[in-house]
């Protein structure tokens, strides 16, 4: 009888059952459904069945999940380029520089505004701080973008202007200046806003510059006596200085700047010879001084009294007595065109005394009044601070 296991094959080829009594198999079938004997070794055990075949409901639906990580994949790409495009022109753009430059200058901090733009040697904005500015008049308004065009690193961006109730069309130049925030181009300004550039002089001891009424600390005086240019941004402005003496001051001096009509960045210039004089109070203050010296002058008791205008020539001094002087017409103060830094003269005309006395004649004093025109009369002035001092001729 033969063993029930049967190496077919050889030592180390594997044992396999032999063939199964009728009937039974079941267990095998089971192993090996589809023959009734198990495959030789290094055969598939499913030889000589037909491939499977493929489920439709299977296919469609990998169709589908393939379609959607394609279209979430170009969503997703599509969508950075989208981000990028808006971050590259709303957050980095030339025009968003440009805007918060000229927004700066509409709300009044154009001491921002001055630092974003281009640093130039020639141009000296220290008289423009945010105090000045705010007391000026005809400054610029409002603004609108109109135009961006970009070529390469330059960036063209074109602005209509408002100014005192004007519109004009500007350019700003805007360069590219390295990159920020890994990606993006980081612009500068290159061409701002024009502005009008001021020679300004200043003459005698001022010991403050001014504008709009704004003392401009850290100036340096010497430098502005020999003369200087400073740059304003377009409105007016109202230059002076200061003296330290209620007596001396400096007339104000306007300066405008505008926006030009052809559209051109560029405004007017100016001048400004700053000149010392004699104030309203310095005036009245000298007026004053002439006043009280002639009622001094008009209580003398001889014909020719010391320092004073009424002086009576007679060729017998003592044939006068019991003199008296008054004043008829008191005289005016020609206009005062000197410079008060230094003594300076005044002259005072046209005035009228009168002198009333006796006189001897004849060996009879005889009451006589007599009327002396007084033509011109001069006094020097210095004013030191808050000091002002006349002194007269003997």
């Amino acid at each position: 009888m033969a063993d029930k296991n049967v190496d077919y094959y050889g030592p180390g080829a594997g044992v396999y059952p032999a063939s199964p009594p009728p009937g039974a198999g079941s267990e095998n079938q089971q192993q090996w459904p589809k023959q009734q004997w198990p495959p030789p070794p290094g055969q598939n055990g499913r030889q000589g069945q037909a491939p499977p075949k493929a489920d439709p409901s299977q296919r469609n639906t990998l169709l589908i999940a393939a379609g959607v990580t394609i279209a979430v994949l170009a969503a997703l790409v599509a969508g950075g380029y989208f981000a990028f495009r808006h971050f590259n022109e709303a957050v980095y753009g030339p025009q968003v520089l440009a805007e918060e430059y000229l927004q700066a200058i509409v709300d009044g901090d154009v001491e921002r505004a001055i630092g974003m733009g281009p640093d130039l040697d020639w141009e000296d904005y220290s008289l423009m701080t945010n105090e000045a500015y705010a007391k000026a008049e005809n400054t610029i308004t409002g603004f609108e973008v109109t135009d961006v065009v970009v070529t390469d690193g330059q960036a063209d961006v074109s602005v209509d202007i408002e100014q005192g109730g004007d519109s004009h069309s500007v350019t700003l130049d805007l360069r590219t200046a390295g990159s920020e925030a890994l990606f993006f181009r980081k612009w500068k300004l290159n061409i701002g806003l024009g502005s009008t550039q001021v020679h300004y002089i200043l003459r005698g001891d001022a010991t403050a510059v001014a504008v709009n009424g704004v003392d401009i600390p850290g100036q340096d005086l010497e430098a502005l006596r020999r003369s200087a240019l400073f740059n304003f941004l377009p409105g007016d402005y109202t230059l002076s200085a200061s003296t330290g003496s209620p007596y001396s001051g400096y007339p104000d001096r306007v300066v405008s700047a505008r926006v030009n009509p052809d559209g051109a960045a560029a405004v007017r210039q100016g001048t400004v010879d700053l000149k010392p004089q004699v104030t309203d109070a310095g005036r009245g203050e000298i007026e004053a001084g002439l006043t009280a010296h002639l009622e001094n002058c008009m209580k003398a008791t001889e014909l020719m009294p010391k320092g004073c205008p009424n002086q009576w020539t007679a060729e017998d001094p003592d044939s006068y007595r019991n003199i008296s002087w008054s004043m008829q017409t008191p005289p005016t103060l020609d206009p005062i065109e000197s410079d008060p830094t230094g003594p300076f003269s005044v002259r005072a005309v046209d005035g009228e005394f009168i002198l009333d006395s006796e006189v001897n004649r004849g060996g009879s004093w005889q009451p006589e009044r007599e009327s002396y025109q007084l033509y011109w009369m001069y006094a020097e002035v210095e004013i030191n601070g808050e000091e002002l001092s006349l002194t007269f001729a003997d």
